[in-house]
């Protein structure tokens, strides 16, 4: 009788011990919890980025396909005869210039001058746009973007109010309503929208950005050649994290003058897609802020014209500084630091940045 009741209060006892949990078996239980939670946070992060990525990139393939659509009526203009001599562009090139004009060269400087016009990236370009309509009667003017005060106005809000507001060479402006909420604000205010990309942060609209192909020009362009291009492999690095499929030109056996090897690649940044011939290059200077201020016979308030390095790559590139805000270029507006050609300032921090022909830097 004594034995049984023992074992009848071992039995409770072992029972009522079971039935908790030990200090170890809690802290194993809550660190697999953790690691739980943890995961779950970097995937659902992880998706969120992913996500925010491609909702970027789909607006600037949008503004992409816009500009394109332009650039091409802009193209077929070109190709009519005597069209770009007929222009005003085609005088101020001539002014430019000086008599007598070289004709090839007058023509390409008036094309620039015309992509200048309709793809206006600084507020002074439209400001010239101004003048010159008047002076000349023709011009496309951007009454929001002259009329904010100087010096205000983002490349990103030039670009919303010239795609949206505007209907040049034939091709008609979609209108405000063409985009969503989400893709445009007005950060600053000021009543002009801009063009934002998933994070809130405004879009940035290169024309020539030639500084990102070319950091470093020569000081003559004499001995620049297919075989010779002065394109350094940094140049080519920089260009491929944002730019895939960039076209080669045929092969040479001749090295680069950083001891590389031949590259097809830098043939192809070393090409300039409107002057072939590299006539621009015989142009003192013809990157420089200064080199066309205040032409003769035009408006003193006109200029300074800047154009861009010669024998050197472009293509009209909007691009997203990415999930770290960092764009890792020279602002749009910055002539200073050539900031309006898409000058590097950081390299590492374009790793994320988005274009409209990578979703991410390097093609990933």
């Amino acid at each position: 009788m004594h034995r049984t009741s023992a074992f009848n209060r071992l039995a409770a006892h072992a029972n009522f011990t079971r039935g908790g949990f030990t200090l170890v078996e809690l802290l194993i239980v809550i660190t697999i919890i953790s690691v739980l939670l943890l995961l779950t946070v970097q995937v659902v992060g992880t998706a969120l980025t992913y996500s925010r990525e491609a909702a970027t990139q789909a607006t600037i393939r949008k503004i992409q396909g816009m500009l394109s659509s332009r650039a091409e009526a802009l193209h077929r203009l070109i190709q009519r005869p005597n069209f770009v001599e007929s222009t005003p562009e085609y005088q101020i090139a001539g002014l430019f210039l000086g008599l007598p004009a070289n004709l090839n060269l007058q023509k390409i400087l008036a094309i620039k001058l015309l992509e200048r016009k309709y793809f206006p990236q600084r507020q002074q370009e439209v400001l010239d746009t101004v003048t010159m309509g008047t002076y000349f009667g023709a011009g496309s003017p951007q009454p929001k973007i002259s009329n904010a005060p100087f010096g205000t106005v983002s490349s990103s809000e030039i670009l919303y109010d010239f795609l949206t507001q505007l209907n040049v060479l034939g091709d008609q402006a979609l209108g405000a309503d063409a985009f969503s909420p989400s893709e445009v604000r007005d950060l600053d205010l000021d009543g002009l929208p801009e063009f934002v990309d998933a994070w809130g942060q405004p879009l940035r609209f290169y024309r020539w950005p030639t500084r990102l192909f070319r950091s470093s020009p020569p000081v003559s362009w004499v001995g620049v050649t297919d075989a010779k291009t002065g394109i350094l492999s940094s140049d080519v690095a920089n260009a491929r994290s944002l730019i895939s499929g960039l076209i080669p030109v045929p092969s040479t056996s001749i090295n680069d003058p950083d001891n590389q090897p031949d590259d097809p690649i830098r043939r192809g940044l070393a090409r300039d897609p409107v002057d072939p011939l590299r006539r621009c290059a015989a142009i003192p200077n013809f990157e420089s802020t200064t080199i066309f201020a205040n032409p003769p016979m035009l408006p003193a308030d006109v200029g300074p014209y800047v154009f861009h390095t010669p024998i050197t790559y472009h293509l009209l590139t909007v691009i997203s500084a990415g999930q770290d805000g960092d764009l890792g270029l020279y602002e749009p507006d910055d002539t200073a630091n050539f900031g309006h050609l898409a000058a590097v300032r950081d390299p590492n921090a374009m790793t994320d940045n988005i274009t409209y022909l990578n979703v991410r830097a390097g093609g990933k």
